[in-house]
């Protein structure tokens, strides 16, 4: 065999033998499924399985933190084509769906932020956020802080509605921002009463508490001063923390229509007293008739007490009043 014979068979079989070990060199790949990332970048090994055997190889740009993308499994495929990873996507499957995890920022901590940017905006006013819509969800990475900051608020005063530019996290450059609208509603404060109340009864000191209200929805018929619930009763029983009507309030019944009462009249030093019988209902301070119960003479009086009237006639009454 001549030496050219020889050098063209060791050739052939030199490139039969590296074909032999460049197929050995191919790695077969699964899909994944219910692909999350937390990185900014898709690598092939998130979406096959078996590809890390090959150096991380990056094939997309992840999503925001909290959100999604669609990958096409044919841009997949060649991909992993290009770094001797062997998988074919199956007919039906049209989009590989990948997710980026997140932290999702605490809605108690916006809404503060939000006060806290309408706080500036109108110092002296007492306000409550009603946001508009959806309330949203913000996202950040999961190795960032999960904090927010307003930066910038547009408010009317007139109108109580904002809009508020949010960022999360918190002075971050890359931070995902957010327009939020909403209504600040001003607030004032209402007497209520702090327990309920039985017709009857009447309303002590005690008994009266303070509630914060919209001011839109306090009307012209609500209680709004304390005096003018302490030393009434109810007409019907009141819940607590329930703001009050004064068509639901009265003078509490100290004399009722019917009772024997004591009329008292004060003169010259000397008290004189009669027995009477109300003509009507009569609350503390109320002005009552009061019939005499032998004379059948109506005067009227003034109550002062459970079952006692004051009687402020002239002197020469009397006598009629003691027949």
């Amino acid at each position: 065999m001549s030496r050219t014979i020889a050098a063209l068979i060791a050739a052939v079989l030199m490139t039969v033998a590296a074909a032999a070990a460049a197929a050995t060199d191919i790695i077969d790949a699964t899909m994944k499924h219910g692909i999350v990332v937390d990185r900014p970048t898709i690598l092939l090994s998130d979406v096959l399985e078996g590809a890390d055997a090959r150096e991380d190889v990056v094939i997309a740009r992840a999503p925001m933190p909290g959100d999604k993308v669609a990958l096409n499994p044919l841009a997949v495929a060649r991909i992993a084509g290009r770094h001797r990873i062997r998988w074919m996507p199956p007919a039906n499957l049209h989009r590989i769906m990948v997710r980026r995890a997140s932290q999702i920022v605490d809605a108690g901590q916006v809404l503060t932020e939000i006060e806290l940017a309408l706080m500036d905006a109108a110092p002296q006013a007492d306000l409550e956020i009603e946001l508009a819509g959806r309330r949203p969800t913000l996202h950040v990475a999961t190795d960032a802080d999960p904090s927010v900051q307003v930066e910038s608020m547009d408010y009317d005063r007139r109108t109580g509605r904002f809009t508020a530019i949010v960022a999360a996290p918190a002075d971050d450059p890359s931070a995902q921002r957010h327009k939020i609208h909403g209504r600040a509603w001003p607030m004032t404060e209402v007497p209520v009463l702090s327990r309920a109340i039985r017709p009857g009864d009447e309303i002590m000191p005690q008994d009266v508490g303070w509630q914060r209200v919209r001011e839109d929805r306090v009307r012209r018929q609500n209680v709004v001063d304390i005096a003018e619930l302490v030393g009434m009763s109810p007409k019907r029983s009141i819940p607590a923390n329930r703001m009050v009507r004064v068509s639901d309030l009265r003078r509490p019944v100290m004399v009722a229509k019917g009772d024997i009462v004591t009329m008292i009249f004060l003169t010259n030093g000397l008290t004189l007293t009669a027995s009477g019988r109300a003509i009507e209902d009569g609350g503390r301070n109320a002005v009552v008739r009061v019939m005499n119960e032998r004379s059948r003479m109506i005067v009227e009086g003034r109550v002062t007490a459970p079952g006692r009237v004051s009687v402020g006639e002239a002197a020469h009454r009397l006598s009629q009043l003691q027949d």
